[in-house]
């Protein structure tokens, strides 16, 4: 009797492998399924959000440069593309003063100073010497993949003969596209 349930149970595990390892009698292929996938990258500028210390300079009889450094501007493009060029404008108000007197932005000129840039990046200084217009080109970067750009620009503000006293402000916006 031993013999005869060993035999049956032999039977069907050798039935059940036989037909649990068996191949299939043809394959078909899917249609292919497509596959994205999106690398992000945008371009952003930082720029200082206070300015520099007060500048004091003495009313005088000739016209007076003043002079201040500007905190480090940074342009980071992330795009990574193989054509990555930007350029960054900078536009500036005209500087309002006491009495209702203001000085134009016409005579505000703006130097980048030392630029510093990732590696294989070429940068070209723009000087401008008067920001008269709306929006001034002060930077243009050519390269390619992703890249670091940063820079501390010296503004110039010319004040006339017979400024009157008093403080005159204004505001600087840095941008890139």
């Amino acid at each position: 009797m031993r013999n005869r349930s060993i035999v049956p149970i032999a039977l069907i595990t050798a039935v059940v492998g036989t037909l649990a390892f068996a191949a299939p009698a043809s394959a078909v292929d899917s249609d292919p399924t497509p596959i994205t996938v999106n690398v992000a990258g945008e371009i952003t500028i930082n720029a200082p959000t206070t300015g520099p210390a007060d500048v004091t300079a003495v009313p005088s009889l000739d016209a007076q440069a003043v002079e201040f450094e500007l905190d480090q501007i940074t342009v980071t493009d992330e795009r990574g593309s193989a054509a990555a060029n930007w350029t960054s404008s900078v536009t500036v108000a005209a500087f309002s003063g006491p009495s209702a007197v203001n000085l134009a932005a016409a005579g505000t000129s703006y130097v980048t100073g030392a630029v510093a840039t990732t590696v294989d990046f070429v940068t070209t200084e723009v000087p401008v010497t008067s920001l008269a217009e709306a929006q001034t080109t002060v930077l243009t970067g050519a390269g390619a993949g992703v890249n670091i750009t940063s820079w501390s620009p010296v503004v110039t503000v010319m004040l006339p003969t017979n400024a009157l006293a008093g403080s005159y402000g204004s505001t600087v916006i840095h941008s890139v596209l």
